[in-house]
């Protein structure tokens, strides 16, 4: 297989080798979208359904990449290559490739993106991932993107061949492939909920989303940082403009894939995806394209839950966390809003399509759950409910059997997990009105919010006795009963939380 010299596009985009066969060199010939045949593929060509057929290939490791490549070609196949994701965008854009090989990896982030773009700008395009998640693909379909078929990673050249002839022969014979079924529209899954903590979430990102101001997303595994990510971009003046996902180490690997990157993203959006496991030279040319970039691309990162600690424990360089932290947002776990839960449940219900429901004991079941995956756990547990019964309400003992089997130890609990969760509400309360200060006020508003909650959950704790109620809380009767008719509670009688 030979390698061309790299061919510059237009518009800024960086050089990206174009591998095909023959002798002709340079550019592939374009063909519109409507020159296309069914499912966007070109008319039938001689030889076979693999002849002639040109597939786009993004995969990180070049070792592989060269043998997927020399594999496909041998079947008469053109091939274009890249170690970007976001380039697939771009070809497919131009109206480029019959298929597409995408190497999904272990990050959720750059496969859901692309395909949801993918999905938009080409819907009949047939797409294949790699992964060595043998849960990938069905992952994906729960979050609403298409995927055609997913290969184990790494694979041999005698299973891709056969699945890319297969993808391309269910192009022809069906456009829409899976598409029609496994993309869905519905509301941004990770701003859903009505906590004071998603409330002000979602206030933050609307006033984030038309800056150029770095944004640090922070937040545990599964909590929807990816999601508020594509949110700020989708949201923002640079919407229409290529959205560039960085997988990490390999994008940062040297200066050079570095400045291509940055060509790459132009004026739109880069995703730095969980900075605290870049390597520490992964980290130094972070730096240094962050600098290069005046005037590029903006910069979002994801992190683990504490950034802070990250950086006192020396897993993250202090200079590139202030690079990124123009603004941060905390996205909290979902044990900590359990109020949100009948709204996801309920969107995730949907987004599988699905009409069942869950009743108050069943709910009330996932309000106990310390959900160590957050929003992805709950995802895949609907889904499941989805599918696992015939009638319309999913009860109890439907949820106790799927918790039951994934039982996970909860995470430790802090002694000071409290403290470290009205410190987040006041330092997001305080960037909300910058550069401002908050009103005038803010103790008073501040003890009736937290006791507002404290005194309703001691009342159903004691079953409305007010008496035991006030006990609990170390204050008299008369004073429990001027708060509660201050912060207008209502009194239910005999029923009690635990």
């Amino acid at each position: 297989m030979r390698h061309d010299p790299p061919h510059q596009r237009g518009g800024g985009m960086s050089s990206v080798y174009l591998k095909h066969t023959g002798d002709h060199r340079g550019a592939l010939p374009k063909l519109a979208p409507t020159d296309r045949g069914p499912g966007g593929m070109r008319p039938g060509t001689p030889g076979g359904i693999l002849d002639g057929a040109e597939i786009l290939i993004a995969v990180a490791d070049h070792g592989f990449q060269d043998r997927l490549g020399r594999s496909l070609e041998q079947e008469g196949c053109r091939i274009r290559t890249t170690v970007y994701p976001g380039m697939i965008a771009r070809w497919a854009r131009e109206g480029l490739g019959d298929a597409a090989i995408l190497d999904a990896g272990d990050a959720d982030t750059a496969p859901f993106w692309l395909l949801k773009q993918l999905a938009a700008l080409r819907p009949g395009l047939p797409i294949i991932i790699f992964s060595e998640d043998p849960e990938k693909a069905s992952r994906l379909r729960e979050q609403g993107v298409m995927v055609w078929d997913c290969l184990p990673r790494p694979a041999d050249p005698g299973v891709i061949v056969p699945a890319v002839a297969g993808v391309l022969e269910t192009a022809r014979s069906d456009p829409e492939g899976p598409a029609a079924d496994a993309v869905r529209g519905g509301h941004p899954v990770a701003l859903i909920g009505q906590s004071a903590a998603m409330r002000e979430l979602g206030e933050l990102v609307s006033q984030l989303a038309n800056g150029r101001l770095p944004v640090l997303i922070a937040g545990e595994s599964g909590s929807g940082r990816s999601l508020i990510a594509r949110i700020l971009h989708e949201r923002s003046a640079a919407r229409g403009q290529e959205q560039l996902v960085l997988l990490g180490n390999h994008e940062l690997g040297s200066c050079e894939e570095a400045n291509a990157v940055l060509q790459c993203a132009s004026r739109g959006t880069l995703l730095i995806d969980e900075i605290t496991e870049l390597t520490p030279e992964a980290q130094v040319r972070a730096v240094r394209l962050i600098d290069l970039s005046d005037g590029g691309p903006r910069f979002i990162a994801t992190a683990c839950a504490d950034p802070m600690q990250a950086v006192r424990d020396g897993l993250l360089r202090s200079d590139l966390y202030y690079r990124l932290a123009g603004a941060v947002l905390q996205i909290p776990p979902l044990r900590e809003r359990i109020e949100d839960i009948p709204a996801f449940a309920v969107h995730f219900l949907e987004q599988a399509g699905s009409t069942r429901r869950l009743d108050s004991a069943a709910m009330a079941l996932l309000g106990q759950h310390s959900w160590p995956g957050n929003l992805r756990e709950l995802g895949n547990m609907m889904g499941r409910l989805a599918l696992a019964g015939t009638g319309g309400t999913i009860t109890a003992d439907e949820v106790r059997a799927i918790l039951g089997k994934d039982s996970a130890p909860p995470p430790p609990v802090r002694r000071d997990a409290l403290a470290d969760t009205i410190t987040r509400h006041l330092e997001q309360y305080f960037r909300l009105h910058e550069p401002d200060l908050p009103p005038p006020g803010l103790h008073r508003r501040f003890l009736r919010e937290v006791e507002a909650p404290l005194i309703r959950v001691a009342l159903d704790a004691t079953g409305g006795n007010q008496a035991r109620c006030a006990r609990i809380l170390g204050i008299n009767r008369n004073t429990l009963r001027k708060k509660i008719d201050s912060l207008d509670i209502e009194v239910t009688r005999g029923r009690k939380m635990m």
